[in-house]
């Protein structure tokens, strides 16, 4: 306001200039709250334009549910539909439809002598859009090594493996170690894949003087766009540290 005094080569004393002053400051409050809700707005409603595909999808995880010889079927429900997994003679997962007419994806461990192994199902679910997905691993029963990975659900009107060892290798993963694969929600809810190795440190003879390390360290997300998952490669060194003190058994 001083500016525009001048400006108007108007003369004016103390006491104009705090009463223009106190008419200026709440003009100014005025203005920089209404540019605050405007920007605020703005973004609100730019975040909700983008496309799906641009935002960041919600994951969560339930389960585990184990197939074994003891427990041979797993029923559940997917889109209305009645499924289940049943694990038979030959040491096969399988999803079925209840009523046996549908045969629709078969697991099977790739390390031989497959009647040791177990497999783990645990569900997985995304937010806006509502989509579930299925993470099964074929797991060794007494060392609890991780011999086969898949990653299912529906495509369009089929049901279709996602993500498997295929593509986990071309990443960097090495099914000739032995292996633990396990998967885990973030607080702000990304999924996010670990695999940790066995080895033998230098020096070291038996069983239990074997280490374990990760190695692989992956982001699976969600294309709305692809109507496909995608991975991404993270980095080792911060999940080491926080991973170092409690890992899952499975």
């Amino acid at each position: 306001m001083l500016s525009i005094v001048e400006l108007s080569n108007e003369t004016v004393n103390s006491q104009d200039i705090c009463q223009e002053r106190s008419i200026s400051y709440p003009m100014k409050r005025f203005y920089k709250l209404f540019l605050s809700i405007f920007l605020f707005t703005f973004c609100f409603g730019l975040y909700f334009s983008m496309p799906i595909s641009a935002q960041q999808l919600k994951f969560s995880i339930s389960g585990p549910q184990r197939m074994d010889s003891q427990h041979k079927q797993f029923n559940f429900k997917d889109n209305k539909e009645k499924l289940k997994f049943v694990y038979d003679d030959k040491f096969i997962l399988k999803l079925m439809s209840r009523d046996n007419k549908h045969d629709y994806l078969s697991f099977l461990s790739y390390r031989t002598g497959a009647g040791a192994y177990s497999y783990v199902i645990r569900t997985i679910k995304t937010n806006d859009p509502n989509r579930t997905f299925y993470e099964i691993k074929a797991v060794e029963g007494i060392r609890g090594g991780t011999f086969g990975y898949w990653l299912i659900g529906r495509y369009k009107d089929s049901w279709v493996t996602f993500i498997s060892l295929d593509h986990l290798i071309k990443l960097g993963f090495d099914p000739l170690q032995e292996n633990v694969m396990f998967s885990e929600i973030t607080p702000s809810g990304k999924l996010i894949f670990i695999n940790k190795y066995s080895y033998m440190p230098p020096g070291g003879r038996y069983g239990y003087q074997r280490r374990q390390a990760i190695n692989l360290r992956l982001e699976f997300f969600w294309d709305e766009d692809a109507q496909w998952f995608g991975m991404r490669k993270l980095p080792l060194q911060r999940i080491q540290k926080q991973t170092a003190k409690k890992l899952p058994a499975f």
